[in-house]
C-alpha cells in the first residue's frame, strides 16, 4: 500500500540517517543502545514512543555522537504527524548548531522538502541553494531529484529535464529520477527521448519488487503515450512487458485491449479484456473493462455472446453498486471507524494497515481508500490519536498508584528517620578525638626523646620481657660455666632484639605518623557523612513536597490533555467518514454511470435485433 507523501518522507528521514558516515568520534555503546530504542520504535511505526525517547534522551545528554542524527528524525516524525512548523524548528535549530557538514546539507536537504511538500516551492529552491556544491554524491543526487520535482509542479518541464539529465542512473534511487525525465520529456513535447529514457527502465532486469513495480509504472506510461499517438502496434508491446500479477497489470490489460481495439483486433482486445474481467469487479479497470468487453463482440457480430456479456457487467454493476450502499452505511453508522480504532489497538507498525483490509464492510475498499493521501493521512491520525489518548489514560490511572507510592515512601521515611534520629543522638566524637589526641602526643614525645622500645610491637615487647625474667632466673643460679654461658647467651639476645628495634625506629616512626594521618582522615570522613546524613533527614521531607506537586501537576496536564484529545477523535472520525462517503459517492457514480451504458447499449443491442427480426419476417 501507499503510504502519505510526509509519512513516506518520514521513513526516507531515516533512511537518510543511516545511510550517513558517523559523525566524529565511535558513539559509546550505551549512546548507539539508546539512540537504537529511538530506531525501534520508529520502524514500528510508533512515532509517538520513538519521539517520546528521543525528546527525553537528549534532555538526558545520553546519546552522544547520534544526538544530530536523532534530530534529523525527530523533526522527520514531527513531519510524520504534519507538524510542519515543529519541523522546521527542528531543523532550524540543528543549523544553528555547530554540526558536521554532511548532517548540515542533509538538514538543509529536509527543509527543502518539506517547503515542497508545502507547496512553498520559492522556499524549498532556497533551501537547496545553501546545500554545499561540493556535497556527498547521494546529497547532489537527492537535491537535483527535488529541484526536477519542483520544476515539474511548476510546469517548467524543459526545466526538470535539464536540471535531471545530469542524474546518476546506476543507483535505485537515480532509476526513479530517470522515471521522472521521462515524464518530464515527454510532457515538454520531447517524446523521442521520453520513450528512450522510460525505456531504458522499462526492460530492466532485476528481481527487486520496488524496481520490479517501477519498471511495470514506465511500461504502462509508454503505453498510453503511445496510444495517444495511435501507434498502437508499439503500444500493445509496451503494455505486454508488464506483469500480470503486479500492481499495474490492471491498467495494463484495459490500455492493451484498447490498443489492440484501435489496430482493428478485436479478438486480441478480448482476450485481455476477458482476463481483465475476470478480476474484483470492485476494481475501475475491471469495471470498465466489463463494459468494454461486450463492445469488442458487437464489433465481431457476436451479438448473442455481446447481449450475454452486457447481462454479466449489469450484475456486476449492481452487486457491486450493494455492496457499496453496504458500505456507505457502514460509514453513517460509525462501523468503519470501530474497526480502525479496534485495528489501531491490537496491531502496531506495518500490520496495522493489512488488519483493516479483513475487518467489516468496508473492507473491500480500504485499499483504494488508503491510498489516497488525504484519507490515509487521516486514517494516520486518527490511529495516533488513539495511542495518544490510550497512552493518557494510561497515566491518568497511573496517577494514584504515585500518591501511594509516595505515600509508603514518606511512611518509610518516617519510620527510618526515628532511627536516624537515635543514631545520632548516639553519635559523639568526643571521646575518639581523646584517644587520637593523646596518641598523637605519644609520637610526638617518642621523636623529641628517640625512645625506640616506645615503638616496639607487642611481640617484640613480650620477647624483650621474657628474656628479662630468664636472665633474673639465671641469675638466682649459683655461678659455674654452664650457668656464665646461660647469662651470656641471655645477654646476647636482650642486645639483638634492642639493636633490631632501634635500627628500625625511624620507619616506625613515619608508619606511625602515617596511621595518624589516616586517622584524622577517617575521624574527617565520619564528621563529613555525619553532616551529609542530617542533611539528607532534613531535605527529604522537602524532596516529598516536590513530587507530591509534580504529581498533582501531571494530573492537571492529564485531566486538561484527555478532554481535548476526545474531542479530536470525534472531529477525526467524521472527517474520516466524511472522506469515505466522498469516495464511495463518487464511485457509486461511476458505476451508475457505466450500468446506465451497459443497459443503454444492450437497449440497443435488443432494438436492432427486433428490427432485425421484423425485417426479415417482412420479407
Amino acid at each position: 500500500m501507499r503510504f502519505p507523501l510526509h509519512r513516506r518522507f518520514a521513513c526516507a528521514v531515516v533512511g537518510l540517517v543511516l545511510a550517513a558516515p558517523a559523525i566524529g568520534a565511535v558513539p559509546p555503546e550505551v549512546a548507539e543502545l539508546h539512540y537504537r530504542a529511538v530506531l525501534f520504535n520508529f520502524y514500528q511505526r510508533d512515532y509517538l514512543a520513538a519521539s517520546t525517547l528521543a525528546m527525553a534522551y537528549e534532555q538526558q545528554h545520553v546519546l552522544g555522537a547520534r544526538r544530530h542524527d536523532a534530530a534529523l528524525l525527530l523533526g522527520g516524525m514531527y513531519l510524520s504527524y504534519g507538524l510542519f512548523d515543529a519541523t522546521e524548528d527542528a531543523f532550524n535549530r540543528l543549523l544553528d548548531q555547530s554540526v558536521p557538514s554532511d548532517v548540515r546539507n542533509r538538514a538543509w536537504y529536509h527543509l527543502g522538502r518539506l517547503a515542497y511538500q508545502r507547496n512553498d516551492l520559492d522556499t524549498a529552491e532556497a533551501a537547496l541553494a545553501h546545500m554545499d556544491a561540493d556535497a556527498a554524491p547521494v546529497r547532489r543526487g537527492q537535491r537535483a531529484l527535488l529541484r526536477g520535482l519542483i520544476a515539474m509542479r511548476r510546469g517548467d518541464y524543459q526545466g526538470a529535464v535539464k536540471v535531471l539529465s545530469g542524474h546518476d542512473a546506476t543507483a535505485d534511487a537515480g532509476l526513479f529520477a530517470r522515471f521522472n525525465l521521462g515524464i518530464a520529456a515527454l510532457r515538454a513535447g520531447d517524446g523521442a527521448r521520453g520513450r528512450r529514457t522510460l525505456e531504458t527502465i522499462g526492460r530492466l532486469d532485476t528481481k527487486d519488487e520496488t524496481l520490479l513495480s517501477l519498471r511495470d509504472k514506465a511500461n504502462v506510461a509508454l503505453g498510453y503515450s503511445a496510444l495517444r499517438t495511435d501507434d498502437t502496434g508499439t503500444a500493445g508491446r509496451d503494455f505486454g512487458r508488464v506483469r500480470l500479477t503486479g500492481p499495474f497489470a490492471d491498467q495494463a490489460l484495459l490500455g492493451a485491449g484498447w490498443a489492440a481495439t484501435s489496430g482493428g483486433h478485436y479478438r486480441r482486445a478480448l482476450v485481455s479484456w476477458n482476463t481483465l474481467a475476470g478480476r474484483d469487479a470492485g476494481r475501475p479497470a475491471v469495471q470498465e473493462a466489463l463494459l468494454a468487453a461486450p463492445y469488442g463482440l458487437r464489433k465481431l457480430g457476436a451479438e448473442q455472446q455481446a447481449a450475454a456479456a452486457y447481462d454479466r457487467a449489469i450484475d456486476a454493476y449492481e452487486g457491486e453498486l450493494a455492496q457499496l450502499n453496504a458500505a456507505l452505511e457502514a460509514v453513517d453508522s460509525g462501523r468503519m471507524t470501530d474497526a480502525l480504532r479496534r485495528a489501531a489497538l491490537h496491531a502496531r507498525g506495518p500490520d496495522w494497515p493489512a488488519r483493516l483490509l479483513t475487518e467489516g464492510d468496508t473492507a473491500g475498499y480500504l485499499p483504494e481508500l488508503l491510498a489516497g493521501h488525504d484519507f490515509q493521512r487521516a486514517a494516520a491520525n486518527f490511529r495516533d490519536l488513539y495511542a495518544l489518548q490510550h497512552n493518557l489514560s494510561y497515566w491518568a490511572g497511573s496517577m494514584d498508584g504515585f500518591d501511594r507510592m509516595l505515600a509508603t515512601r514518606k511512611e518509610r521515611y518516617r519510620r527510618t528517620a526515628a532511627v536516624v534520629d537515635d543514631k545520632l543522638a548516639d553519635f559523639d566524637l568526643a571521646p575518639l578525638l581523646a584517644r587520637r589526641d593523646a596518641l598523637a602526643g605519644r609520637i610526638r614525645k617518642v621523636e623529641s626523646g628517640e625512645e625506640p622500645l616506645a615503638l616496639a610491637t607487642p611481640e617484640e615487647k613480650q620477647r624483650i620481657g621474657k628474656l628479662r625474667a630468664i636472665g633474673k632466673r639465671i641469675d638466682a643460679l649459683p655461678d659455674g660455666p654452664r650457668e656464665s654461658a646461660l647469662r651470656q647467651r641471655q645477654r646476647a639476645l636482650s642486645g639483638y632484639q634492642r639493636w633490631r628495634i632501634a635500627t628500625d625506629f625511624h620507619p616506625r616512626l613515619w608508619r606511625a605518623k602515617k596511621a595518624l594521618a589516616a586517622l584524622d582522615q577517617s575521624i574527617a570522613d565520619l564528621r563529613d557523612r555525619h553532616q551529609s546524613l542530617r542533611a539528607a533527614k532534613d531535605s527529604a521531607r522537602t524532596r516529598f513536597g516536590g513530587f507530591a506537586e509534580r504529581i498533582a501537576d501531571a494530573r492537571r496536564r492529564v485531566s486538561r490533555l484527555l478532554p481535548r484529545v476526545n474531542a479530536t477523535i470525534e472531529r477525526q472520525r467524521q472527517h474520516l467518514e466524511t472522506l469515505a462517503v466522498q469516495s464511495l459517492r463518487q464511485r457509486a457514480d461511476r458505476l451508475r454511470s457505466y450500468l446506465a451504458q451497459a443497459r443503454f447499449a444492450q437497449a440497443q443491442l435488443y432494438d436492432e435485433a427486433r428490427k432485425r427480426g421484423n425485417r426479415e419476417a417482412g420479407q
